[in-house]
């Protein structure tokens, strides 16, 4: 299965994920990471924030959503959390964006 990631400089390429997977993990085995998810998926800090341009699922639970609205600037109806979005059959084919 394959995502689609744009990364803060713009630079667009498709990574392979397993199963299961956590986004901030894929980022990190293919250091796409600086400066990413530094709270270490805890819900802490909104560095992870991503848009889902097309596929997966924007829906959010509530935690994930205060977190965007405490710590993200500028937050959009399908932005996400990488340590929140677990990779599956679902994202195969999608596109997000690194904010």
């Amino acid at each position: 299965m394959k995502i689609t990631i744009t990364d803060k400089n713009g630079n667009t390429n498709d990574y392979e994920f397993r199963n299961k997977q956590k986004l901030t993990s894929l980022m990190i085995q293919n250091n796409l990471d600086e400066g990413f998810g530094i709270c270490g998926g805890f819900l802490d800090c909104g560095t992870c924030h991503v848009v889902v341009e097309s596929g997966g699922s924007t829906e959010k639970q509530a935690d994930e959503q205060d977190t965007i609205d405490a710590f993200v600037f500028e937050s959009y109806d399908n932005s996400r959390l990488g340590c929140q979005i677990k990779l599956d059959e679902s994202w195969d084919g999608a596109k997000v964006k690194v904010i």
